[in-house]
């Protein structure tokens, strides 16, 4: 082989050897450092929902425990809040929500009843040798309390809540005005006002109007057990009064039936936990995009990972909205196998630019590791909602004991989740859910004859 040949296949070779470099040094440069996601920009920053002042659930909470002279709740909790952003100028109301505290008032007005035996007379609860209120007692507390219960009240005329202040008004305070709300309910059927089922049909709806906004993980959760609470009211009732359950079993059936599983909004809470986070590691700033999201400081977040970590954000919780489909137990099955933290060692590793960026990325992550068990109680509400279903059935038209299993296994009462009839056990004599259930679920029955 000639001289010349040798240097023309050394120079294509080396021609090759430098294209391969480039090819790879502008791949893992792209992987490293991608452009955001479009889809991502749209979900996490545009699609954000605007609520009107006036029509933000948000600020009637921030006024709800306001001293007892407040008239307007509402107002004051809007003037409470811009009370706080003027403390600090030159920042807007988002940036201000989360990370300012709203100035305390030495005169507020808060629930004044010992739990406990509220909870006991609510929940019929005194056979188990609980200490509980009398029915005298309550009546006491309710007069005592009656201005907070009005006020709570006047909160089931709102559809919307945007949530700028984390868990703003202390939603302790705030179930435990709706025990009180409740026990009114229950107070006023002793004494013979049945309408007052209409009003807690008021607060189901509350509560699954508010399931139905942004709200981050924590919120979804407390806001479910506070649906699952008036739910648990209404199950008392459909039991106690089938007189009831017949009267109102247009609007009982309307309310059960109008909240489904997609309504939860993923979307949502992936927007909420996003916002909460963006405040922090200002990624509106690092990615360039004009938004009125909030941005306190860029300390944590290095602008070369910035990217990298938005889109895997993105991509994890895409990633966790397909577990909604999955059955029931497979979720459960996956949050108790669910290693914390472990997927963010491995990208650490395999990342070397998030390093700088580990608590940035931990935080991120910590958010996603909530959704699991939460999603597992979305399941089981839609699942709920159709033994409740059932239950006003049953006791509406007064079905007999002998005729209640063939009426469950009509097609259309069987549970959504195993796509099988609830079952009736005449030895207890109680509704069951049936078997392919977490035991969790499983558990819950309801006494339909003594």
């Amino acid at each position: 082989m000639s001289y010349n040949k040798i240097h023309i296949y050394l120079v294509l070779g080396g021609v090759i050897w430098l294209l391969f470099l480039f090819y790879l040094v502008t791949h893992l440069y792209q992987y490293y450092y991608p452009e955001p996601k479009q889809e991502a920009i749209k979900l996490l920053f545009l699609d954000k929902k605007k609520v009107p002042d006036h029509e933000n659930l948000e600020f009637s909470l921030i006024g709800l425990f306001s001293p007892a002279k407040v008239n307007d709740i509402h107002l004051f909790g809007v003037r409470a809040f811009e009370s706080a952003i003027d403390e600090f100028s030159g920042v807007n109301r988002n940036y201000i929500s989360t990370n300012a505290e709203l100035p305390k008032n030495t005169n507020s007005l808060l629930p004044v009843f010992d739990k406990d035996k509220l909870h006991c007379w609510l929940w019929d609860l005194a056979d188990q040798k609980k200490d509980c209120y009398s029915t005298v007692d309550v009546l006491g507390v309710l007069t005592k309390n009656k201005i907070l219960i009005e006020r709570y009240g006047s909160l089931h005329r709102f559809k919307y809540i945007d949530s700028f202040i984390e868990l703003a008004a202390s939603r302790t305070d705030l179930m435990s005005l709706q025990k009180l709300y409740l026990s009114k309910i229950k107070a006023d059927l002793i004494s013979g006002n049945d309408k007052s089922v209409l009003s807690l049909l008021e607060d189901v709806r509350l509560y699954e109007n508010i399931l139905r906004n942004d709200e981050s993980w924590v919120g979804k959760a407390i806001y479910m057990v506070m649906l699952g609470t008036s739910h648990a009211l209404l199950e008392d009732i459909i039991s106690q009064y089938p007189h009831l359950a017949k009267k109102y079993y247009e609007p009982i059936k309307m309310s059960l039936n109008s909240f489904q599983l997609h309504e939860f909004d993923i979307d949502g809470v992936i927007r909420k936990e996003f916002e909460m986070i963006n405040g922090i590691f200002c990624f509106d700033k690092h990615l360039n995009i004009k938004t009125d999201l909030y941005c306190q400081s860029d300390r944590m977040l290095s602008s070369y990972s910035a990217e990298f970590i938005f889109n895997d954000y993105y991509d994890d919780f895409s990633n966790l909205k397909d577990i909604l489909k999955l059955d029931i137990n497979i979720i459960d099955q996956q949050c108790n196998e669910l290693d914390s933290y472990s997927d963010v060692y491995i990208d650490i590793l395999l990342h070397l630019p998030l390093l700088p960026n580990y608590p940035a990325y931990r935080f991120l992550k910590s958010g996603l590791l909530k959704g699991c068990r939460v999603m597992t109680n979305m399941k089981f509400n839609v699942s709920n909602n159709a033994f409740l279903n059932v239950l006003v059935d049953i006791k509406a038209k007064r079905i007999n004991d002998k005729d209640i299993q063939e009426f469950l296994n009509m097609r259309a009462l069987y549970e959504p989740l195993t796509n099988t009839p609830f079952v009736y056990s005449t030895e207890t004599k109680s509704l069951e859910f049936p078997a392919g259930l977490p035991d969790f679920v499983k558990m819950r029955s309801v006494r339909l004859y003594n």
